[in-house]
């Protein structure tokens, strides 16, 4: 590509790592009061060593969404460590119920 000063590429190999989907996920939802507690919050989870899978603010209603995914046996306590740490509980969703609201916010319906 150096040659190429940013016009023009061909690719002649490729190699792809592809990985399964985890088993098992599990959605968090956190109500807060206003967007600055909202950023604050997504601040304190974006550095942490969380492994989050997603991590959106959902505006106007200055909410964070957290999903996480893993082992069945892990999520569990990753949610509990997590709800622990930050003191908060929040509406946790799995299953079809996550998919769905996953979904949702995705398509931008």
């Amino acid at each position: 590509m150096i040659g190429s000063r940013g016009r023009f590429g061909l690719l002649t190999e490729l190699t792809l790592k592809v990985l399964p989907c985890p088993p098992k996920s599990a959605t968090l939802i956190f109500e807060c009061d206003s967007l600055d507690e909202a950023l604050e919050l997504v601040s304190q989870l974006s550095i942490g060593q969380w492994d989050l899978d997603a991590l959106e603010v959902i505006s106007p209603h200055h909410t964070v969404a957290v999903r996480l995914r893993g082992q069945a046996e892990a999520i569990d306590q990753r949610v509990r460590r997590l709800r622990r740490t930050l003191e908060r509980s929040g509406d946790l969703k799995s299953g079809e119920e996550a998919d769905a609201f996953w979904r949702e916010f995705t398509e931008f319906s």
